[in-house]
């Protein structure tokens, strides 16, 4: 009679409630990209070029060009954009807040840092260090952004709010007045992104089980891989092999 009535309430469904509900699992994702080819870094522009724009405060030092940094003893590739392109159907608990505001920094006619990411609904605060004007231009595609203008030395700098919208690539902000300060930012609805090292590594964490399709971009080719197909196991650490990137892909055209 008692196990009658126990079939009887797991088949109605009236212990439903106390039976534990089984978690797909999370696993975490470590790669690294080096440049397959020589390469030396190139200058932009040496230290006090008169014929540089606000040479005594942009000339204070040589100038080195950032679209391309490779670790000179590992060959790593930095600013690598890793990044799914699409929000996945499950994102950890941990990950679901909105972080604080990011910073986008002048200083030394740099903009800094290189490459950024940012969720939507996430403020970025643009300062400027400087004793010079500058300006950031947003080239975005989703995002209706107005150019942004601040003057010299503005420490507390001017909090941006326009980002509700995630960016199908990643956006190059840059500088009118200077041209050689560029940047490149990114608009996600998710948590899952990285932005390689100076020595190209890249760290996932928290990500759900399953296979992946990832993209990997950079500024110099736009898709390093395109599709990047990744399979996360729970509760377990994915490394990757190596990805050895043709030196020759990532040489201005």
């Amino acid at each position: 009679m008692v196990l009658g009535i126990l079939l009887t309430g797991w088949i109605s469904g009236s212990f439903a409630e106390d039976s534990p509900v089984p978690d797909p699992g999370w696993g975490s994702i470590d790669g690294q990209f080096l440049l397959d080819g020589p390469y030396e870094p190139q200058l932009r522009f040496k230290t006090r070029d008169p014929r540089v724009k606000d040479w005594e405060v942009c000339g204070c030092q040589e100038m080195l060009d950032e679209t391309l940094v490779v670790d000179p003893t590992m060959r790593g590739i930095a600013n690598i954009f890793v990044y799914l392109r699409q929000s996945p159907e499950r994102i950890h608990p941990d990950l679901k807040a909105i972080p604080a505001k990011a910073e986008l920094t002048a200083k030394g006619c740099r903009y800094m840092p290189h490459c950024g990411i940012l969720r939507v609904g996430q403020n970025l605060n643009v300062k400027y260090m400087d004793g010079v004007s500058h300006n950031a231009h947003f080239s975005s595609i989703s995002n209706l952004m107005p150019g942004i203008a601040i003057q010299a030395n503005e420490p507390a700098g001017m909090d941006l709010d326009f980002f509700s919208l995630p960016e199908p690539l990643p956006m190059k902000v840059n500088c009118d007045i200077h041209p050689w300060m560029t940047c490149y930012w990114t608009v996600l609805d998710h948590p899952y992104a990285a932005i390689t090292d100076q020595e190209g590594r890249f760290q996932l964490e928290k990500v759900p089980v399953g296979e992946h399709t990832f993209r990997v971009w950079h500024e110099r080719c736009g898709y390093v891989i395109r599709e990047y197909k990744i399979t996360v196991t729970p509760n377990c650490k994915t490394v990757l092999p190596t990805e050895k990137v043709p030196v020759a892909k990532l040489m201005r055209k």
